[in-house]
């Protein structure tokens, strides 16, 4: 690796870093917000909010609205949309670190569909991360007790954001970034409003200084994600990407005043190293039909 290389990829690495404390800070202001703003109402909010900041970070683009691939698109914007929802409704019914970790499990997912929706081959490898993450997941989630709508969505939100990547993988030929990114920015918008109307509640003046703060931290984690895997090793900058269940679990311990639990801690624990190995081994994956090394040495 070259020097400037070196420090494209030591840039992407903080990039990232900052990228995980914005996600998690934003996290922690939705929590706030939970017990009297209805999180339909803060869906709505992040997602007009992001439209006017996506247009002032890449107003000097011309691909924001040069959708290609619009059946993809919509594809990604539905998955994506849920995956929100999902996360924003866990936000509000379980601790902060428990939803952050449930919905950080998408990696996990990504391992297994990309074995239905896109033609590679993955490494073996990835069976046993898969089974040591959805073990974490079925930890953090308490056995012991009765699972709640809150843990479900979690977990849903997991599920639906690795399908969201899927798609995203399959418009990377087709579409720009930063188009997807304001497809799935419009739609939220669109389709979050009639679902707000009936539960809005006129907010303060605290209260919408911290949804625009929502929307101001997920504008800057988004761009520095962006930045991220532009100037970094995927999958280092994917496996940093954990960086905000810590913080996560850290924010609802002092704001919140959260306990980690055993179980749960060991289950964190296994979501990241199943998390951690999907991705490295997934850097393995090469097309169905590709020659193997053997192959070529023969």
């Amino acid at each position: 690796m070259t020097e400037t290389a070196s420090k494209r990829a030591t840039a992407g690495a903080a990039y990232m870093a900052f990228a995980c404390l914005s996600f998690a800070a934003m996290a922690t202001l939705i929590k706030f917000l939970a017990p009297d703003i209805p999180w339909q109402q803060t869906v709505f909010v992040r997602s007009v909010l992001g439209i006017p900041f996506l247009w002032i970070a890449y107003r000097n683009t011309t691909t924001l609205f040069r959708w290609n691939h619009k059946r993809l698109l919509l594809l990604r914007s539905v998955c994506g949309f849920i995956a929100m929802l999902c996360y924003f409704y866990a936000l509000e019914k379980i601790p902060l670190g428990t939803a952050v970790m449930l919905a950080y499990t998408s990696p996990l997912h990504v391992g297994w569909l990309a074995l239905i929706f896109l033609p590679e081959r993955p490494s073996p490898l990835i069976a046993p991360m898969l089974l040591v993450g959805f073990l974490g997941v079925w930890l953090v989630a308490d056995p012991t007790s009765v699972v709640n709508a809150g843990t479900i969505a979690g977990a849903l939100c997991g599920l639906f954001a690795g399908q969201a990547y899927i798609f995203v993988r399959k418009l990377r030929t087709t579409d720009h970034p930063d188009a997807i990114v304001m497809a799935f920015a419009v739609f939220s918008a669109v389709v979050s409003l009639p679902l707000t109307i009936p539960y809005w509640v006129w907010p303060t003046a605290s209260q919408w200084g911290l949804l625009l703060c929502v929307g101001i931290t997920s504008t800057i984690a988004q761009a520095l994600m962006t930045r991220a895997y532009r100037d970094g090793m995927a999958s280092i900058i994917a496996s940093l990407g954990y960086l905000t269940v810590v913080f996560g679990m850290i924010s609802g311990v002092i704001f919140f005043d959260e306990t980690i639990l055993g179980d749960r801690l060991i289950g964190a624990c296994f979501i990241i190293l199943g998390g951690l190995g999907t991705v490295w081994f997934g850097t393995q994956r090469r097309p169905l039909g590709s020659p193997r090394k053997a192959d070529l040495e023969t």
